[in-house]
């Protein structure tokens, strides 16, 4: 039987292969910058990404709240090189997608919610066990 992380990894490979050479990397990770599952070309930077997500969630979804714009549902960190995209997952948990400069961010876009919701099932599930003492 394959583990939750092998399972959140299949997620994160289907999403990279349905975009591409575009698709650097993608993380999902707690919002405390604990890393989940991970498929990024540069493994050195997974730490660091995982911190970066869970700190840019934290300060837009803050402002988010102060300037009363509801609930977060993305983040989109633009720059010369390429986009990162930070997604809530669940209450606990972020998915991140780095694209190069050339991406198409819609598609992208698309593909991250749904590798959200497939995460959110996986991890939702996990939290449930947890939670009944499995």
């Amino acid at each position: 039987m394959a583990t939750r992380e092998d399972q959140a990894l299949h997620v994160l490979d289907q999403m990279l292969n349905n975009l591409g050479r575009e698709a650097l990397g993608a993380v999902a990770v707690g919002t405390d910058g604990v890393v989940l599952a991970s498929r990024l070309a540069n493994q050195d930077q997974v730490e660091h990404v995982g911190a970066v997500a869970a700190t840019i969630f934290g300060v837009t979804q803050r402002v988010s709240r102060d300037l009363k714009q509801g609930q977060l549902e993305e983040t989109i960190v633009k720059s010369d090189t390429g986009y990162l995209l930070v997604l809530p997952i669940n209450e606990f948990s972020l998915l991140t997608l780095d694209l190069s400069a050339g991406a198409n961010l819609g598609m992208a876009r698309l593909e991250a919610r749904w590798a959200r919701q497939a995460l959110s099932r996986l991890l939702d599930f996990g939290l449930q066990e947890k939670e009944q003492g499995r």
